[in-house]
């Protein structure tokens, strides 16, 4: 799909946390009016929508491609789902219609740097109530960390920032399966800095076993941090110790 006869917001690439509510540190900026054409970035890939009509959705991972055909009217963009390609896993929760259709409705917002989808039918599947808002920028800033425990046990921490560095989304998953080091995997909520420069992350997940999770830094720097942890999961808690390096984030969706 090309997107060059759209005006696209620029996206600098740079790569350095979906929390799904809004941030209140944004620069406040004018509604666009007609079909949000243009590249839109989360932590998860990059959303392609074309004022003609058609649109792509590919994954940072490089695994999922979606495409389809895009409709504008009274206020409301219909995206239809036409084809898919890798995506075993599932496609992302906004794209999927309740009834298990191919096309979902949204109601939406977009300036010059933010595009905010809400779909018509509220799902009940996306982790918590608001994350049934879907939010994207024009340019994102995107860090990948690779955390282990004290046993040896990897996860992948995905932390996405806004234009301004503020903290947008985030999530985690397990490496290889292995799902003690907190869960096998689920969002990150906060990834916020202490008044003595250390890092807070917080962490849940959904599902049939609910979870919650907090990690400390005792030791932080551009590239390494190391602390504690604690966790609770269905009716099971513990702590434990981890360290951190940050590592390229994937650019499967690169342009």
């Amino acid at each position: 799909m090309d997107t060059a006869g759209s005006s696209s917001p620029q996206d600098s690439g740079g790569v350095q946390g979906d929390s799904g509510g809004g941030d209140t540190s944004e620069p406040t900026a004018p509604p666009i009016d007609g079909m949000p054409g243009g590249l839109w970035v989360d932590c998860r890939g990059t959303l392609g929508l074309d004022t003609s009509g058609m649109w792509m959705w590919r994954d940072a991972e490089g695994a999922c491609v979606a495409e389809g055909t895009a409709g504008l009217e009274a206020g409301v963009l219909t995206l239809t789902v036409d084809a898919s390609l890798g995506c075993e896993t599932g496609l992302p929760w906004w794209m999927e219609s309740e009834d298990g259709g191919s096309a979902v409705r949204h109601t939406f917002t977009v300036t010059d740097i933010r595009l905010t989808l809400v779909p018509e039918v509220l799902l009940g599947s996306t982790g918590s109530a608001t994350h049934n808002e879907k939010h994207f920028y024009g340019q994102l800033f995107r860090e990948r960390w690779l955390m282990t425990n004290q046993d040896g046990q990897q996860s992948h921490f995905d932390a996405c920032f806004s234009p301004a560095r503020v903290f947008f989304e985030g999530r985690y998953s397990a490496i290889d399966g292995t799902c003690d080091f907190l869960s096998c995997g689920g969002a990150i909520t906060e990834w916020r800095k202490t008044e003595e420069s250390q890092l807070h992350i917080w962490t849940q997940c959904a599902g049939g076993c609910p979870c919650v999770g907090v990690l400390q830094t005792s030791s932080l720097t551009e590239t390494e941090m190391a602390g504690v942890y604690g966790y609770s999961n269905c009716a099971i808690s513990g702590t434990g110790s981890f360290d951190g390096e940050q590592i390229p984030f994937p650019s499967g969706d690169a342009r």
